[in-house]
Order: C-alpha cells, then sequence, then structure tokens
C-alpha cells in the first residue's frame, strides 16, 4: 500500500516528464548527472550510484546461462563489490540490456542505482534500484503509463506497477 500510495502521488508530475520515444517503446528521460539550476518540464534529475557494464560474448554467455553478472562500480572501496553476491544486477536487467545492445556497434552501457527528481515546487522522490542497499536488495515499484490499443481501434490510457530494475544509459538519454 505504500508503494502504491507514493507512485499515485507521483504520476502526475512524471506524466509530464516521461515520454515514450523511438521503436522499441522503452521510457526515455534525458538527465544530467546533477540537480542544475534548469528545470526540464518542471523537474530536475540525479543520477546516482554510477556502475558500467561491458558487453563482451563471456558476459553474454554467462547471462544466458543465467550466472550472475557484476559491473564495474564507480564506488567501490577496497574492492568490496568485486564478485560479491551481493551486488551483482538483476538478472531481467541484463537480459534487457543485452536485447536492446544488439545492434548497437557501442558495448558499455552506463547504468544507475538511485534516481532522485525535483519539481520546481521542492517536491522531491527518490527512486532506488539496487542489488544492496542498507543490507539488503532494494527494488522500487513506480505507476507506468500505458496506450492500449483495443482491437476495435480505440486506445485507452492506463497504468501498471513495474519494479524498478534499474536506470541505464544508452546514447546519452537514460532509460528506465
Amino acid at each position: 500500500m505504500l508503494v502504491t500510495t507514493k507512485a499515485l502521488r507521483s504520476v502526475d508530475i512524471y506524466e509530464k516528464s516521461i515520454q515514450i520515444r523511438g521503436n522499441d517503446n522503452l521510457l526515455q528521460l534525458t538527465s544530467d548527472r546533477n540537480f542544475s539550476n534548469d528545470y526540464v518540464d518542471d523537474m530536475q534529475y540525479k543520477l546516482s550510484g554510477m556502475y558500467s557494464l561491458q558487453l563482451t560474448e563471456y558476459v553474454i554467455e554467462k547471462a544466458s546461462r543465467g550466472e550472475m553478472i557484476y559491473p564495474q562500480w564507480k564506488t567501490n572501496l577496497h574492492g568490496v563489490k568485486n564478485n560479491n553476491y551481493k551486488y551483482h544486477l538483476h538478472s531481467c536487467l541484463v537480459n534487457a540490456i543485452i536485447n536492446r545492445m544488439k545492434s548497437n556497434v557501442i558495448n558499455t552501457v552506463e547504468g544507475y542505482t538511485r534516481l532522485i527528481t525535483e519539481s520546481q515546487d521542492g517536491n522531491q522522490v527518490i527512486y532506488h534500484a539496487n542489488p544492496h542497499f542498507q543490507g539488503r536488495m532494494w527494488y522500487d515499484w513506480a505507476y507506468v503509463h500505458f496506450e492500449e490499443h483495443m482491437t476495435n481501434g480505440e486506445v485507452i490510457e492506463r497504468y501498471y506497477p513495474a519494479k524498478i530494475l534499474g536506470f541505464v544509459k544508452f546514447d546519452e538519454k537514460l532509460r528506465l
């Protein structure tokens, strides 16, 4: 119930800031790493918890076998996150990245574990997608907007709950 209430409060704010673009129907928003003085559609975005994942044949093969995939973490004090089962990426996120990158020449993606949004009126919402935060996995939920095309040609707009597995940049655009 708490997640539902939090997501419902944010639906109106995100309706303006999140758009469906491209042929892959992935949600995209552009973002700087830190809040800036400029608001885009009355919202600011800040990403943190950066990691990178290089998609080699070896990594793709490991993912196809269902093995844990470990990114290169930007912050990794004393190598604690190296091959530590607590810090592997969610398998569904890895598979989505692999599927998206099949047609790309670039084989390295940049990901984040936290997104903070702030509206001009100061309302702030934090979303986590972290394999290990405060001693446990923490993947927030959000309501996602879909346009469903019915067989009679009617378009129905609906919101569905979705688990956020990560925030990933392809071509300088963030995809949820």
